[in-house]
């Protein structure tokens, strides 16, 4: 089930890049649309993005920003509902970051994965639990199933803190905190700030603008650590000596016709990098690549610490897997 059927419309009632409003990097944002509007700034957090979908008082699901459902969310459905029918969350769709202090991107991504079949082991059972949701947005149900709302950003953010007053949440996560900002100079300082503080950066969102699903823009632009490209995997390495029978690099499409060649980053096991190499033997060997969870095909998440002025990316990792993304940024 996908968020729209969820909300009983047919499964293609938007694209899955159309899903929900996306976050642009403020440096690829043309000037002439930049500034132009009173930004709202928030904290970056290192999660993944999480659609909070309330139907009714107990009518409560969960899902990816393309709309996929995700699994594992017992014990998030269980932090949300109180006891008292009179406090439970209005109806509408939040916005928000799932996250966990306890494990890497990538470890929790592979918990909630929507296409998840294996029972949680018991450390992932513990990272479950230890999760959280950190909110951002609201939009009304029938603006989301619009695909725009008219009420202005700083206007949703008040009716979000509205909405989330009555609730006792499990943990002492507070909600996203805004401050706001007038021009690129603040922007950069805001979230150099936030980067020394362990975050992964910040997000602007433009005051007095609606929300758009599908639009990537001006309305909410981003700064984060370091550098991160969503690329699609074309290729596969297997190590040698202790690493043979495992992935040693992904090797992914980058711009002009070339290659990205990437070791697997912090948060992939040993065991993953087995799995993944024999998924890939077994769909090549086929000529399917649907057969096993093979990489090629599929959009990681590629970190570096800079990109060179040739183009070229420096120290490159592979972080998650974006099962929630159907485009590479390149």
């Amino acid at each position: 089930m996908n968020i729209f059927e969820f909300l009983g419309l047919d499964s293609e009632h938007r694209k899955a890049d159309k899903v929900t409003q996306l976050v642009k990097h403020l440096e690829e944002v043309p000037e002439s649309k930049k500034f132009n509007d009173v930004y709202m700034a928030q904290p970056k957090y290192d999660g993944l993005f999480c659609h909070v979908v309330v139907k009714d008082v107990d009518d409560i699901a969960f899902f990816t920003r393309t709309g996929k459902q995700f699994s594992c969310t017992d014990y998030l459905l269980n932090s949300l509902l109180h006891k008292d029918r009179d406090k439970q969350l209005v109806p509408g769709v939040y916005m928000a970051e799932l996250c966990c202090d306890n494990c890497s991107l990538e470890e929790l991504s592979g918990i909630f994965n929507p296409n998840r079949v294996k029972m949680l082991t018991f450390e992932q059972h513990e990272h479950c639990l230890n999760s959280y949701l950190m909110f951002h947005d609201y939009v009304t149900l029938q603006a989301f199933i619009d695909g725009y709302s008219f009420v202005k950003a700083e206007v949703r953010y008040g009716q979000l803190i509205k909405n989330l007053k009555p609730i006792e949440f499990s943990s002492d996560h507070d909600i996203v905190v805004s401050d706001l900002l007038l021009t690129e100079e603040d922007m950069i300082s805001y979230a150099e700030r936030r980067i020394a503080d362990g975050e992964e950066g910040a997000v602007f969102k433009a005051c007095n603008c609606g929300w758009e699903a599908g639009h990537k823009g001006f309305r909410s632009m981003k700064i984060v650590k370091d550098i991160s490209y969503d690329l699609e995997c074309i290729g596969v390495e297997e190590g040698t000596g202790k690493y043979s029978g495992k992935v040693a690099n992904l090797i992914f499409k980058w711009r002009n016709g070339k290659e990205i060649k990437a070791m697997l980053g912090k948060g992939w096991s040993h065991y993953d990098a087995k799995e993944m190499l024999e998924a890939h033997r077994v769909n090549t060997l086929f000529n399917d690549h649907d057969l096993l969870p093979s990489p090629l095909g599929k959009i990681f998440t590629v970190y570096a610490l800079q990109e060179s002025s040739k183009g070229k990316l420096r120290l490159p990792k592979v972080g998650e897997l974006r099962y929630d993304k159907t485009e590479a940024d390149v």
